[in-house]
């Protein structure tokens, strides 16, 4: 048992309480959210040996933490909105997730295979029961996109569609696509294309299956390419 703690049982945990404020203090003074000063508490037991003045200077500390808190909630809600949801280049949802394959093919072939219509009905889908019926594509910035997927028992489909925002041939599309937005690269490697998308995930399904979802067709895509050689 050290000094500290043999004087006073409560103090190592007083310690630790205090030192936590004190860095949280930090960060709010950096955001320009100052708190006012701690109160004094007893360093050391009065030697009544109860330690009732250990714990009021303890509870006090958590009368003030909580009184800072509640003075200052409006603004830490603030701190943690623009920390969450703040714009991005890509959009403004914070949360990224990015998917990649390797294409064993030339970069043209590549790029041809991903925007080209007829290319993108055969290739575009997450598993075998599921299809897509149309596709258009208008290879330009600020052109649209847009293509009919369906599962193949005709139990449910959607259209996911969206505009060209950058478009640099055999490097680069980036896209938008309701208030998301989705950036792919093809980057020329040894043995073949390195294809990588990195989107904005959305909220209502967890972020392992949409991750999992982008893969499939990215390698779906990739067997397409391939089989075409």
């Amino acid at each position: 048992m050290n000094s500290l703690s043999g004087i006073d049982p409560g103090a190592e945990q007083r310690h630790d309480v205090r030192a936590r404020i004190a860095q949280m203090q930090q960060s709010m003074h950096s955001a320009s959210l100052g708190f006012r000063a701690p109160p004094p508490e007893p360093t050391t037991c009065c030697g009544r040996g109860c330690n009732g003045c250990v714990w009021e200077g303890y509870e006090a500390a958590l009368d003030w933490w909580f009184e800072e808190v509640q003075a200052k909630a409006e603004g830490l809600r603030g701190i943690v909105q623009a920390t969450l949801f703040a714009s991005t280049a890509l959009g403004t949802c914070a949360m990224k997730i990015t998917v990649e394959t390797t294409v064993h093919a030339p970069i043209a072939a590549v790029w041809d295979a991903y925007t080209r219509p007829e290319d993108i009905v055969q290739w575009n889908a997450a598993s075998d029961d599921w299809h897509t019926t149309q596709a258009s594509v208008e290879l330009r910035e600020g052109g649209t996109f847009s293509s009919r997927m369906e599962a193949k028992d005709g139990s449910f489909g959607f259209e996911f569609s969206g505009t060209y925002t950058k478009i640099v041939p055999h490097e680069c599309l980036e896209y938008a696509f309701g208030e998301r937005a989705a950036v792919v690269l093809f980057k020329s490697v040894a043995d073949g294309v390195t294809v990588q998308i990195t989107f904005d995930a959305e909220t209502e399904h967890p972020k392992e299956q949409q991750r999992d979802g982008w893969q499939a067709i990215l390698n779906r895509f990739a067997g397409h390419v391939e089989a075409k050689l």
